[in-house]
């Protein structure tokens, strides 16, 4: 693969790094968490508008979030994830977020209260950037929905990043954040993660908080499961 994900030609920024490596270099002071976002951000708005990866932004608490993590630089010891920017599935419960399933008939109300897992992060000092885009009721091996569209995969937008956390895995492999924390009962997200050159991690059961995904009209709760980027994601 040449070229920028989902681009022609051209460098892929500085902020395309693993989180381990983004952490060191925050804790080394050669990076901020605010440059790092903004950075982040920039790039977010050159080229998801052809992946359509991410779907909400808060960028005024993500902000705030940047500055208060870089003002909390030398005192990190419990917070692993300071100043690294993270985005969430869409129907993970975040204050002030959506969480529909990517459904027209729950676009509201939103969330007011985080649900565990993104307590959580944001304990660890991640900068939570936004949410990425899921099939319609996290139900299907593509990511598409009514209310968001369509996904695309970074390696070639003529492809599925797969589903049902397609807008997930299509995020970190475009390099527009290191994470992003999902659901995965049956592969929604190792899949999407193995479609787009990432990987995702599974954990053991009950060592994280199942509770946090807005319930489906079923009332199951889906796995939760995160996606990291390894070293052989998209590079130009």
């Amino acid at each position: 693969m040449s070229g920028r994900p989902g681009r022609a030609g051209g460098t892929l920024p500085a902020v395309y790094r693993t989180a381990t490596e983004l952490r060191a270099a925050l804790a080394g002071r050669t990076a901020t968490a605010a440059g790092t976002l903004r950075a982040g951000l920039a790039w977010l708005d050159e080229v998801n508008p052809g992946l359509n990866a991410v779907v909400f932004t808060d960028r005024p608490a993500a902000y705030a979030a940047a500055a208060a993590a870089d003002a909390l630089a030398d005192d990190a010891a419990d917070r692993p994830l300071l100043g690294v920017p993270v985005t969430l599935k869409e129907h993970i419960a975040a204050a002030g977020m959506p969480a529909s399933y990517g459904d027209p008939a729950r676009a509201r109300p939103w969330p007011v209260t985080d649900a565990p897992c993104v307590a959580r992060l944001r304990r660890a000092g991640a900068v939570v950037v936004g949410k990425t885009n899921p099939s319609l009721h996290g139900r299907d091996w593509q990511t598409d929905n009514p209310l968001y569209g369509l996904s695309r995969n970074p390696w070639d937008p003529a492809r599925t990043p797969g589903g049902s956390s397609g807008g997930g895995a299509a995020a970190v492999a475009a390099g527009i954040v290191p994470v992003d924390l999902s659901t995965d009962t049956a592969g929604s997200l190792r899949v999407p993660a193995a479609f787009c050159g990432v990987y995702a991690h599974r954990p053991t059961e009950g060592s994280v908080a199942g509770l946090g995904p807005a319930p489906t009209r079923e009332l199951t709760i889906p796995r939760m499961t995160e996606v990291a980027r390894s070293p052989a994601a998209p590079r130009t």
